[in-house]
């Protein structure tokens, strides 16, 4: 096994949302896209991930046109 710790690979989260798949670079503290030229914190591509994670929350449920309507 490797010693080497294991390195996180951040996606763009702004690219994400528009279906595009790219990998975030890293400079301190800081991760920035070179396609969109987002830039911010760790905790801030988290709290965007959460976000991406409640828009699709409901996608392997059947969701019947009762439930909608009381949605």
């Amino acid at each position: 096994m490797s010693d080497h710790p294991k390195k996180l690979m951040y996606r763009c989260p702004l690219c994400l949302f528009g279906g595009n798949d790219v990998y975030l670079k890293q400079t301190d503290e800081v991760y920035s896209c070179m396609k969109c030229s987002f830039t911010g914190s760790e905790a801030d591509i988290i709290a965007m991930y959460d976000d991406y994670r409640k828009r699709y929350r409901l996608m392997e449920h059947r969701i019947t046109l009762d439930m909608q309507r009381k949605m």
